[in-house]
C-alpha cells in the first residue's frame, strides 16, 4: 500500500466459473487500473457465468486478456478473447475465432467478432448481451465467400445444382430462450443466381421471402 493506492503484483480471483490472474493498481480514490489473463476458458464456463443460453450447441476453449478500469463502485472490463483450438458451432468448425469485448454494468458488448470456417470464407460481426434473468441478446453477423455446397453437406443436404460462393448477413435476436434469426443471402455465382431472405423462428420455423 502507498496511501490509498494498492499495487498488485499477482492476484488470483474468479468471476463466476472463470478464473483469472490480475496485476496492476487499485486506487481507492480514482479507481482500478488492472490487467488480467485467463487461460483455457470453455464456452460452457463463459455462458454459465453470464447465464446465456446459446441457440445452437457450441464448444471450444479461449484465452483472454482483460483490463479492469473505472471507479471502485462501477468498474468496466474490456479486452479480447481468442480461441486456442477449433471452435465448434453446431455442425460448423471454425479453425480460428476471436472477439473484443466490453462489460459495462450489466451490458456486454462484443465487437470485431471474427471466425474462419474450416470450409472456407469468413465471418465477421458484433453483438450485445444484457446480463439479466431473461438475458436478451442481439448479434449482427456477415459471412463472405462462403462455399454453400460444403456448408449444406455438413447438414446432410445436397443442393443438386451449383451454388458457388455466397454471402449472407444475419441478425440474431434472443430473449428468455426465444431466438429469431433473419438471413439476407446472395448467391451471384450459382447455376441459378439469386438472392433472398430467410426468417428462422426458434431454430425450426423457416419462412422464405
Amino acid at each position: 500500500f502507498q496511501g490509498n493506492k494498492w499495487t498488485v503484483d499477482t492476484l488470483t480471483g474468479s468471476y463466476g466459473e472463470i478464473d483469472a490472474v490480475a496485476k496492476g493498481l487499485i486506487d481507492f480514490d480514482n479507481g482500478y487500473d488492472l490487467s488480467a489473463v485467463t487461460k483455457n476458458v470453455t464456452v460452457e464456463e463463459f455462458t454459465n457465468t453470464i447465464k446465456l443460453a446459446l441457440p445452437v450447441p457450441t464448444t471450444g476453449n479461449f484465452d483472454a486478456v482483460a483490463y479492469m478500469t473505472g471507479p471502485i463502485e462501477q468498474p468496466e472490463f474490456s479486452g479480447s478473447a481468442t480461441a486456442v483450438e477449433p471452435l465448434q458451432v453446431d455442425r460448423v468448425t471454425f479453425t480460428s475465432a476471436s472477439t473484443d469485448f466490453l462489460l459495462q454494468g450489466q451490458q456486454l458488448y462484443l465487437e470485431d467478432i471474427a471466425g474462419t470456417p474450416s470450409t472456407g470464407g469468413s465471418l465477421r460481426g458484433s453483438g450485445e448481451v444484457r446480463l439479466s434473468d431473461s438475458t436478451p441478446f442481439t448479434f449482427n453477423l456477415a459471412g463472405r465467400s462462403l462455399p454453400a455446397r460444403e456448408l449444406a453437406q455438413l447438414y446432410d443436404l445436397n443442393p443438386g445444382v451449383k451454388l458457388g460462393l455466397v454471402s449472407a448477413d444475419a441478425s440474431v435476436v434472443g430473449n428468455s430462450g426465444d431466438v429469431n434469426t433473419t438471413i439476407d443471402w446472395n448467391a451471384p455465382a450459382a447455376e441459378y443466381p439469386g438472392r433472398g431472405t430467410v426468417d428462422i423462428a426458434n431454430g425450426t420455423d423457416l419462412t422464405f421471402r
